[in-house]
């Protein structure tokens, strides 16, 4: 069903500007597509994978369903998050909530990275829970993913970030013992520090600090 209503109408209404945008940059060569990015308040990833996807086609339907199976990918992690934290029946709720919501809808079928900006976000808490509850070094890794997924996809996602780092440093100051805690702390620090890195090291630095005077002219 979830797929379904993403999918329902996804080619009815034409691109609009921002979508225009980002295909007209996409279909570039890959070594024109960061320069372009810091100046639009734009982080690559979503830009290389429609880069890559519109060598299919470019249809408007097209273009927009990579947002689709995003979209509809988060569904089962809604469900799994549910589960984890109050049980099998209120994971149904959470994923048939987020299945309904029409601003998920809506951004699952946008060829912006919006829906990637939530799957980033939801895999980031599952795999946070998860590892609490088993220490299984798997979930640290789905956790790193999830964390690189939202920060190399939307700019001001990086803000997300921080309550992130606020529930796991307080967790590692109540949590007895508190090896488990210092890992899940030191891999989101760590992550972070490295799309941060990777971020500046493209030339994001004043698109971060809002001191770009590019991005402080536009309207």
């Amino acid at each position: 069903m979830g797929f379904a209503l993403r999918l329902y109408a996804l080619g009815s209404e034409s691109l609009w500007y921002d979508e225009l945008l980002q295909l007209d940059i996409a279909q570039g060569p890959l070594s024109g597509i960061l320069p372009q990015l810091p100046r639009h308040t734009a982080v690559p990833l979503d830009y290389f994978m429609s880069h890559f996807w519109i060598l299919l086609g470019r249809q408007d339907s097209w273009v927009r369903l990579p947002a689709v199976m995003i979209g509809t990918l988060t569904l089962p992690l809604a469900y799994g998050l549910g589960r984890r934290l109050l049980g099998r029946s209120e994971g149904l709720l959470l994923m048939a909530l987020l299945a309904l919501s029409p601003f998920h809808i809506r951004y699952s079928q946008e060829a912006r990275p919006y829906a990637l900006v939530v799957l980033g976000v939801v895999l980031t808490v599952y795999a946070l829970w998860q590892y609490r509850a088993s220490r299984r070094r798997r979930y640290l890794v789905m956790l790193q993913i999830g964390v690189l997924i939202f920060a190399m996809a939307h700019l001001f996602a990086l803000v997300i970030f921080l309550p992130f780092v606020l529930w796991a440093g307080l967790d590692f100051i109540q949590a007895r013992p508190r090896f488990a805690a210092a890992r899940t702390l030191g891999a989101l620090v760590g992550t972070g520090t490295v799309a941060l890195v990777i971020l500046l090291a493209l030339g994001y630095g004043g698109a971060l600090f809002l001191l770009d005077p590019r991005i402080l002219a536009r309207p």
